[in-house]
């Protein structure tokens, strides 16, 4: 029987997903104690976009299972329901933006130390 995605609960996790990973992004990027960021501005706003998608695809893939802990959890047998095209397009997602953001962090570490 094919089964269909709850498209839903896909989007509501993938938009909860970018929103933790532009927190998490800006934490990144962040002037703390005013020291300059690791990352150069021009820079900046795609390394915060590249994470927040690459999150919110792996929200959009793992549902529930990403945020709770599985071990004894009440939500440990609970995630929406996924087809071949939703889980496909969440991982590709996940893996465009780990890559944007990664190569933009190797480009930096390459100019700093080499």
């Amino acid at each position: 029987m094919k089964q269909h995605a709850d498209w839903l609960s896909w989007i509501l996790q993938f938009l909860f997903g970018m929103f933790v990973g532009a927190c998490f992004a800006l934490g990144i990027v962040s002037r703390r104690g005013g020291r300059s960021s690791f990352i150069p501005d021009d820079d900046k706003g795609l390394f915060i976009l590249a994470l927040s998608l690459a999150i919110g695809g792996l929200a959009a893939s793992l549902g529930d299972r990403l945020w709770f802990n599985s071990n004894g959890s009440i939500f440990s047998n609970y995630g929406h329901k996924h087809s071949f095209f939703s889980e496909v397009l969440a991982i590709i997602i996940s893996v465009v933006g780990f890559l944007i953001s990664g190569s933009i962090f190797a480009r930096q570490i390459w100019r700093t130390f080499f």
